[in-house]
């Protein structure tokens, strides 16, 4: 029996907050409240619920950006641990980001280029030289073209911009991309576009995907299975889309 690459077992995650002059109220804020599901090789499970849901701390809580208060994430049977900013952990680099807004997630004073050949520098993986080809090659890989290397993000459309922060997540060899809201800035015409490249680099790089949206009709299209989220907890087991 195949075993999930990604396995979420009762997470949960709580905040005490604070009242007025700094005393923390007894009564917890339960962000996570047992949330459990996997993701299996190739596959594109979709994450459906409303802002507040818990949605982006659950996409944080894969990438060992947030510590959960209770309950384990396993990648490839590993359990992930919280992980540095730039850490060289095996499992952070296995797993990668598309944020919502591209144009917060680019530097703008850094060309498309360096910020795609960045990651390979400095996990020390190629010199500056091959990175530099790498991130020629992952450019024409997306659907643009070598020129575009030494442009800035502000010179390029929203799509365009999407396909760099795919581009860059590509470029350490990722088995998993969590994708957050990653249609929400684009026009219809560039959501087609930028779902086919997702597909295409499905099966040309065998990636998985969790895509969060609140948009239940994008993810109806392109995802394997559903869960959808509601104050924190998986309000329905996973729906088979595609049998």
């Amino acid at each position: 029996m195949q075993q999930p690459l990604l396995k979420i077992i009762d997470l949960k995650k709580y905040y005490r907050p604070q009242s007025g002059g700094f005393i923390r109220s007894k009564q917890l804020i339960r962000v996570l409240d047992g949330v459990s599901l996997s993701i299996y090789p190739g596959e594109i499970v979709g994450l459906i619920g409303e802002s507040g849901c818990g949605k982006s701390t659950l996409a944080k809580s894969i990438l060992g950006i947030e510590e959960p208060t209770a309950g384990e994430i396993q990648f490839a049977g590993v359990k992930i641990q919280p992980c540095a900013g730039n850490s060289k952990s095996n499992v952070c680099r296995q797993i990668q980001l598309i944020f919502q807004n591209a144009n917060l997630a680019l530097n703008p004073m850094r060309t498309v280029g360096s910020l795609i050949a960045e990651p390979l520098i400095a996990h020390r993986i190629l010199s500056r030289e091959s990175a530099k080809e790498q991130a020629k090659k992952l450019l024409i890989d997306v659907g643009l073209h070598e020129i575009n290397y030494s442009d800035l993000p502000g010179e390029l459309s929203s799509g365009q911009r999407q396909r760099i922060q795919i581009a860059r997540a590509l470029v350490l060899q990722p088995k998993l991309l969590v994708a957050d809201e990653p249609f929400a800035s684009l026009d219809l015409q560039t959501t087609s576009l930028l779902i086919d490249h997702l597909l295409e680099f499905k099966r040309k790089f065998t990636l998985s995907y969790l895509i969060i949206s609140h948009d239940s009709s994008l993810i109806l299209s392109i995802c394997d299975r559903i869960f959808i989220m509601q104050n924190g907890r998986i309000k329905e087991a996973a729906l088979q889309i595609h049998p």
